[in-house]
């Protein structure tokens, strides 16, 4: 649950290994008022994460804080983009756009992590959805059109253990509604380091499935389903 005092995080950010970091998501409600962040799990050991959530809404910078413990994972709270007064009246932040989430993890041994996300109108994005960094872009179609928003973010850790070494950050996708099922995408992924061979590995929300790209200028491009997490391998 939100606290009322701000978290002190110090420790410095990204340091562990990918393979070590908890897989994370936030995901809008269907009204854009709220968005819930998850601890799906924890490859090194915890029992705390305060979280700072940063966010641009209009021309101001806006900010959630709080912390949630990890007993029973995934562990998860809903942070309000607004605030409510002891009255019971809430004020609700208007073109929210994302910004920054940071983590601090209170356990055996600290540590910190800090991520992009976008938040996103689905009305508005007309189908064509990138990540704050625009390392990844996806041409949609119609295929969200169920839910009012999506937020695509850098999801810090992996929902599972993938195959190769990385060539890319993984982007979650994560829309107000479930993803539908059987739907097409155009997906192009940035990578981080030349190379012709690299894979798309597709997280379907049971295990990977991996996809060839066509590799130009250091992009990867391909038609895959739509599932909740990519990242690049070789």
């Amino acid at each position: 649950e939100e606290q009322a005092k701000k978290p002190t995080i110090n420790e410095p950010v990204n340091i562990i290994a990918v393979s070590s970091r908890p897989y994370l998501n936030l995901k809008p409600r269907n009204d854009g008022r709220e968005i819930a962040l998850v601890v799906n799990n924890l490859p090194k050991e915890a029992t705390e994460v305060e979280y700072e959530l940063e966010y641009q809404a209009g021309t101001l910078i806006q900010g959630a804080f709080g912390s949630i413990e990890l007993g029973i994972l995934p562990s998860s709270t809903d942070i309000l983009l607004g605030s409510c007064s002891a009255g019971g009246a809430c004020s609700y932040h208007e073109d929210v756009q994302g910004g920054t989430l940071t983590t601090k993890y209170r356990g055996p041994e600290n540590y910190a992590l800090k991520n992009e996300w976008r938040f996103i109108s689905v009305d508005d994005a007309k189908g064509l959805f990138s990540s704050r960094d625009s390392k990844f872009q996806l041409d949609a179609g119609t295929s969200l059109d169920s839910s009012n928003f999506v937020i695509i973010m850098q999801t810090a850790g992996l929902p599972a253990e993938v195959n190769g070494e990385l060539l890319s950050d993984a982007y979650g996708l994560f829309p107000s509604n479930p993803l539908p099922k059987d739907e097409q995408v155009e997906l192009s992924l940035r990578l981080s380091e030349d190379s012709d061979t690299a894979i798309i590995n597709a997280w379907n929300g049971n295990s990977w499935e991996t996809f060839e790209a066509t590799i130009s200028e250091k992009i990867a491009t391909a038609t895959v389903p739509l599932y909740e997490v990519y990242v690049l391998t070789k």
